[in-house]
């Protein structure tokens, strides 16, 4: 992720207020059962970086609430002052995701 322009040009107050709304938004991912794992700044030196700034990684018990948390973001504004993508699938052995890969 990373800042847009409208982002950028907002004045403190109004980022602040912003990270309010999208906090308070945040907090429907209880009632969902997800988990915020962590999140994390890119290290500047990664190699092969996602070129993005920052990043989180989310546990979901279902794909219902994948979507549903998809919509809390949606109108959260977030994607109004943020470049975001998102990916998302269950965790598999390296050896299925590599079988996977072979089989393209």
């Amino acid at each position: 992720m990373n800042g847009k322009p409208s982002w950028l040009a907002l004045p403190e107050p109004e980022r602040q207020q912003c990270m309010a709304k999208i906090a308070e938004a945040a907090r429907g991912l209880g009632p969902l059962g997800a988990e915020l794992l962590g999140a994390w700044i890119n290290d500047a030196d990664t190699d092969h970086a996602l070129g993005t700034t920052y990043g989180t990684a989310l546990r979901f018990p279902n794909e219902e609430a994948v979507h549903a948390f998809a919509a809390i973001v949606r109108e959260s504004a977030w994607y109004d002052l943020f470049e975001h993508t998102n990916g998302s699938g269950e965790i598999d052995t390296f050896a299925n995701v590599m079988e996977h890969a072979l089989s393209l």
